[in-house]
């Protein structure tokens, strides 16, 4: 995630976003194949698997900074064309041109609500095949292994397909973003003048060693806060949130009893992943309401989600069923309402952008950190009602860094983070006076 999105700040979004396509193409299809042939051979179908997970990964990861960025950049092709024309002394229809920014966020939120349409779509491809091989009986000694094998390769069967039509299609048809060739020439065209105006070589260095500085620096002395901020809030929701997907039987288990089939799992995963979708379209439409916004829908996400998994503990094994399966459910439509959806879009848009595919990749790198140590650490919880108090208190711990260190960005001109920048690499932050400074767009910890 990290170095794909550093890496995308350099050779651009298209060049990235094929990248990560053809890695995430070739280990699916590798996992599909893999399953067909291998299957006779656990050991070596386990080492080819591992292989091709860890290829497939990197693919994935690189998809969180990529896509977010894109999104967000795609959104501010309309302003940024408007103010092109303006540059150039030609008139402009600005209610045609100019980006609404108050729509901005949904057009980020949808598309990673995406990833909820795959959540769903692979219960549902789950349940139909369960049902075509005949898998649906309640008693567990009566399974058919080899129907449950085919089972297993027809997922990756239609994960590959899928990969490999998103390959092709961006090979085929995905163009550069506008926003960050723009910021690119405006780079280069910049390192060019200064280079002009200095007559002798030593002059140039000692200029520019003393207006300049490493936009690395700049980033962690100007940005660390949000950069904390927004990774550490990630990570801790990672928590919760794998933790939920990794160990979605124990949950099941721990509020639904030890007596359900492979079929009632499916048929859960189904009902969940399609209460977690309607929370995923429900960022979308709330997300750039002024009276919403991100932080407010992040922080409340997250006090509601700790609320309501902290419930769940406490009433397993003292409520019905119904009521504890009730306020998991709610639970799953909360975090993607909230923290499941903010965490991936606040990052794209409070950096500037040349280092926002960079930054974006190191918050979703510490996501997948927080899911290791989920995948470790609920493995020692001695009781399956303990899932829901680690999940509850990392909430709220994420709840406390949203507040103090996350700015909320809705409605603002993103361009205007790339002006502070630009005058924060050449030693004149101070000079800044625009939007990007004003208390409406900054944290409550760069305010006070």
């Amino acid at each position: 995630m990290i170095v794909v999105g550093y890496a995308a700040n350099s050779f651009g979004r298209r060049r990235g976003s094929i990248l990560t396509a053809s890695l995430m193409s070739f280990g699916s299809m590798g996992l599909f194949l893999a399953s067909c042939f291998l299957a006779s051979s656990p050991r070596l179908l386990f080492q080819c698997m591992s292989v091709l997970l860890f290829i497939f990964g990197i693919g994935v990861g690189g998809e969180y900074p990529l896509s977010a960025s894109s999104a967000s950049e795609k959104a501010m092709e309309q302003l940024l064309r408007r103010k092109k024309m303006e540059e150039l002394g030609h008139s402009s229809d600005s209610a045609a041109l100019s980006v609404d920014q108050n729509y901005r966020g949904r057009q980020i939120q949808l598309v990673f609500t995406m990833q909820g349409m795959g959540i769903w779509f692979q219960t549902i491809i789950m349940m139909l095949l369960l049902i075509v091989s005949g898998q649906t009986k309640s008693d567990k000694d009566g399974y058919d292994k080899t129907a449950l094998t085919h089972v297993w390769r027809g997922c990756y069967f239609v994960g590959a397909g899928t990969c490999t039509y998103v390959f092709v299609s961006r090979y085929l048809y995905l163009e550069e973003s506008e926003v960050w060739s723009h910021d690119k020439e405006q780079r280069e065209r910049q390192s060019r003048q200064e280079q002009s105006q200095c007559q002798e070589q030593s002059q140039c260095r000692q200029e520019k060693s003393a207006n300049t500085t490493a936009p690395i620096n700049v980033l962690f002395r100007e940005y660390w806060a949000r950069l904390l901020g927004a990774s550490l809030s990630w990570g801790l929701w990672d928590i919760a949130f794998y933790g939920n997907k990794l160990f979605q039987s124990s949950f099941l288990l721990a509020v639904a009893g030890e007596n359900i089939s492979l079929f009632d799992y499916a048929l859960a995963a189904v009902l969940n992943s399609t209460v977690a979708l309607c929370g995923y379209f429900g960022a979308a439409f709330l997300i750039d309401h002024p009276r919403v916004g991100r932080l407010w829908l992040q922080a409340s996400g997250f006090l509601v989600t700790g609320v309501l998994f902290l419930l769940c503990s406490f009433s397993v094994g003292y409520m019905r069923n119904s009521v504890s399966v009730a306020m998991y459910l709610f639970s799953s439509f909360f975090g993607q309402l909230g923290p499941n959806s903010t965490t991936f879009l606040i990052p794209a848009e409070i950096f500037p952008t040349e280092m926002r595919t960079f930054c974006h990749g190191i918050c979703a790198a510490s996501g997948k950190v927080g899911a290791l140590f989920a995948a470790v650490l609920f493995n020692y919880l001695p009781r399956d009602t303990d899932l829901f108090s680690v999940c509850g208190f990392t909430c709220f711990l994420a709840f406390i860094l949203t507040v103090i260190t996350i700015p909320d960005t809705t409605g603002m001109d993103l361009l205007e983070i790339d002006r502070k920048w630009r005058m924060a690499l050449e030693g004149r932050q101070n000079d800044y006076d625009g939007p990007a400074n004003d208390s409406r767009y900054t944290s409550m910890f760069e305010r006070y």
